[in-house]
């Protein structure tokens, strides 16, 4: 009897079990010590400590809009669209030196703008970095200020006695280096130390100042028989405004023999008065001193456009 009554208990266990298992939720009785509850073993399925994939990232990546083509002193803008790339450095090198730098704010992407300053002329390179990797490298454009249209036939006399002036605005500072005009020498005999001078000077309403900001000269010998590019050298710092660059000719000794070169324009409109931007002088001799005497700045009697060069290359 003892042996049946303990194989009903063993029956009567395992048939719990197999509930269970089968359905989740049963009551389990328990002396009366202790406590009645639920006991829940959950219905799994699948694969069980299944490893879920990392969540999926996106690497930073950059789209530069270069600077056009721009004159010496101009602002030239760039942007660089960056994506995925919050709180990343991107700075700007123009011929390897820091020129602008900005942090990426946080979002998906994000345009950032920046503004060059065309200096010098030339081909310049522009490097764009972030945290100091290098992301976009090009050439960059940049023109001498002037005008260079050679086509013309027309010429305007430079001398001891005719001084000629035209004007260029520096958008912002630079430091140039020479000028240039598109001379022809008229004589095949010169003096000895005859010279093409240029100099510099700041505007005064309208015409060249009295000051001069920097001065350079060459040999008159450096324009031939024929039109050519003559370039001189002058070095100055020039802070964002108007300037005026005056030719003429240094000649020592008598003045009553006068070397000239001639510098070729461009005719506009023969019909209308001289444009702004250009302007001469007739100096007067002083007969006691022996000297030529500057007058006044004058327009010229029509509208023309000198061949001349403003250049901050080496």
């Amino acid at each position: 009897m003892l042996i049946q009554v303990g194989f009903m208990k063993k029956l009567l266990l395992l048939v719990l079990v197999s509930a269970m298992l089968l359905f989740g939720c049963v009551q389990i009785p328990v002396g009366p010590s202790g406590p009645t509850g639920n006991l829940t073993i959950p219905n799994v399925s699948g694969v069980v400590n299944q490893t879920l994939p990392p969540a999926q990232t996106c690497s930073p990546s950059y789209t530069v809009t270069p600077p056009a083509p721009a004159a010496l002193s101009a602002s030239a803008p760039m942007s660089v669209s960056a994506t995925c790339a919050a709180d990343k450095l991107v700075t700007v090198e123009l011929n390897g030196a820091q020129v602008a730098s900005a942090s990426v704010p946080a979002g998906d992407s994000a345009l950032l703008n920046f503004n060059l300053v065309a200096s010098p002329d030339g081909t310049d390179k522009i490097v764009v970095k972030s945290d100091g990797s290098q992301v976009y490298s090009a050439d960059w454009t940049v023109t001498p200020i002037g005008y260079f249209n050679t086509a013309g036939t027309d010429n305007d006399q430079i001398s001891i006695k005719n001084w000629k002036a035209v004007a260029f605005n520096a958008d912002n500072p630079i430091t140039i280096t020479k000028v240039g005009a598109f001379l022809r020498r008229l004589q095949s005999q010169t003096l000895a130390g005859s010279e093409i001078v240029a100099e510099i000077h700041p505007d005064s309403n309208g015409v060249p100042g009295d000051t001069i900001v920097a001065t350079g000269s060459v040999p008159i010998t450096s324009a031939t028989l024929t039109p050519n590019w003559v370039s001189i050298p002058v070095s100055a710092q020039l802070q964002q405004g108007r300037y005026w660059i005056v030719f003429h000719v240094y000649q020592p000794g008598t003045v009553v023999v006068s070397d000239s070169v001639n510098i070729q324009y461009f005719a506009v409109d023969k019909t209308k008065p001289g444009n702004a931007n250009h302007m001469k002088m007739d100096l007067t001799l002083n007969n006691v001193q022996n000297t030529w005497e500057p007058t006044t700045w004058q327009p010229l009697a029509y509208d023309r456009n000198y061949a001349f060069s403003v250049s901050a290359s080496g």
